[in-house]
């Protein structure tokens, strides 16, 4: 199962909910799922704006072939302008996701990486001992 799963996520906060859980695994997995935390935000937050990206990529692009339509007609100027401004709306808005695309891959691969180091060598050697049957 992927670390970032819903699946993982469920099944190592059953662990940790269970009062039978080994204390010392507890505590390293409370420790590992802060950071898997950050990690699954930081790509949830490339998935958004990737997705973000693309639409505005496709309004840019709708808008550029609206300008190149309208561009020799003399009566469009005032829809010609308008379709300017929104371009330097889009291309601004481009600019900063992409800002923001470089900062969440740098923290995705940061989290990426502490997580590889915290999560070696951790093992889960028995599973909490058997309820008892009263």
């Amino acid at each position: 199962v992927d670390w970032l799963s819903s699946l993982a996520d469920e099944a190592v906060r059953a662990y940790l909910g269970d009062r039978r859980a080994d204390p010392e695994v507890a505590r390293r997995l409370r420790e590992l799922w802060q950071i898997r935390e950050r990690w699954k935000r930081a790509v949830d937050e490339r998935k958004r704006l990737t997705t973000e990206e693309a639409q505005i990529d496709k309004e840019a692009r709708e808008t550029r072939l609206s300008l190149r339509a309208i561009e020799k007609n003399r009566q469009a100027a005032d829809l010609r302008a308008r379709l300017t401004r929104r371009l330097s709306e889009l291309t601004s808005r481009q600019e900063q996701i992409t800002k923001q695309l470089v900062e969440v891959r740098m923290a995705i691969n940061e989290q990426q990486a502490r997580f590889r180091d915290a999560v070696r060598g951790f093992k889960v050697h028995s599973t909490p001992p058997p309820r008892d049957r009263k």
